[in-house]
């Protein structure tokens, strides 16, 4: 036999039978493969203890008895485009295993090993496996001494898909509510998309919160229960059948709001060559901040309400190009991003000199 290796002498142990004249050789801590074990003619003989007339020589192969058998119990898992093995220890009191070799294949392809580490866990997960696709899967255990044989391909496994992530959120600010909307997942996974979950956050995604509604495969909802002028993030998973997919989380927050509130306490009072017109902020701004105010004023000769020319940004102004010798009344509107309060409740009536 070609490329046969010499058995090293220090692995024979030589064991000699007085009562039945006979020998026994035990090679011990051989890696695998072919040996060939020579014994000299003249430390060897026949059972009449006639030495023989050549060497003894004995062509063999060692099998794997420095390197662990193959694991048992192996069960596959079908996860989202994964799959999960596990499998038992083998019963092994030969040198310490070390690591496991995990291999896989697709229907009619060859074997490939899944780079999991080294390590002596028994199990192991194959990710980013094509959907849909049978995989069979193999396992041997490795030592000091080499790789053991493999155990028997399991049975094939399929594995299976949630949706991707949705795309494309936007929300719409209300009174109270932010009218949400998403683009569908264009891979829905192992099945049509069955429902989506909505959550919100206050606190730029520290927390979340599930938006509790009934079942559904629309694509917009209006998340309502919200708190004007408090910036919401929103994010989207969509299901099918075997489960949640991955969050999608909106690029901007939403802030909801309303019209603000009247202002108040309107007063209008004669200093020399002017009228000082003053008034207190709304109690509410409706969630977005008050940009501006709009002063109205009534010559009380008619009924007609006639606005300044500028609006203002402070809560008082000073009037001055009115007609004098006549008698006015004032109020005024705020106006935010969102739109103008309503008015308020006028001033006395003043007359200017």
């Amino acid at each position: 036999m070609p490329g046969l290796a010499a058995v090293p002498a220090d692995r024979i142990v030589l064991a000699y039978d007085a009562a039945t004249r006979s020998a026994q050789v035990t090679v011990n801590n051989l890696a695998p493969g072919s040996y060939r074990l020579t014994l000299p003619r003249l430390a060897a003989s026949d059972r009449a203890g006639v030495p023989l007339a050549a060497d003894a020589v004995a062509e063999f192969t060692a099998e794997s008895n420095l390197v662990p058998p193959p694991p048992s119990a192996i069960t596959t898992a079908a996860g989202n485009r994964a799959v999960r093995v596990s499998w038992s220890a083998p019963t092994w009191t030969g040198p310490p295993i070390t690591d496991y070799v995990v291999q896989m294949r697709l229907e009619g392809r060859p074997w490939s090993t899944l780079s999991d580490g080294v390590s002596t866990r028994t199990f192991a997960t194959a990710a980013n496996l094509q959907q849909g696709k049978p995989y069979y899967f193999r396992i041997a255990a490795v030592n000091a001494y080499g790789t053991g044989q493999f155990s028997a391909e399991t049975a094939a496994v399929v594995p299976v898909a949630v949706p991707d992530m949705v795309k494309e959120i936007t929300g719409t600010r209300g009174n109270g509510f932010v009218q949400l909307r998403w683009v569908a997942p264009t891979v829905t996974g192992d099945g049509p998309i069955t429902n989506y979950r909505v959550q919100y956050s206050a606190d730029n995604g520290v927390s979340w919160t599930t938006f509790v509604r009934a079942a559904s495969r629309a694509t917009s909802v209006a998340v309502t229960g919200l708190a004007n002028g408090t910036a919401y993030f929103f994010r989207v998973a969509a299901f099918n059948r075997l489960g949640m997919g991955l969050d999608a989380i909106s690029a901007r927050a939403v802030t909801p709001a309303t019209i603000p509130g009247a202002p108040t306490g309107v007063t209008a009072i004669v200093t020399g060559q002017e009228i000082q017109v003053s008034w207190t902020a709304p109690v509410s701004n409706g969630g977005s901040p008050i940009v501006n105010y709009v002063v109205q004023y009534r010559d009380m000769r008619t009924s007609k309400w006639v606005p300044l020319s500028r609006p203002v940004s402070a809560s008082t102004t000073a009037v001055a190009k009115l007609p004098r010798n006549a008698s006015y009344m004032f109020r005024v509107t705020a106006n935010t991003a969102i739109g103008s309060s309503p008015v308020s409740a006028p001033s006395s009536v003043v007359k200017f000199p």
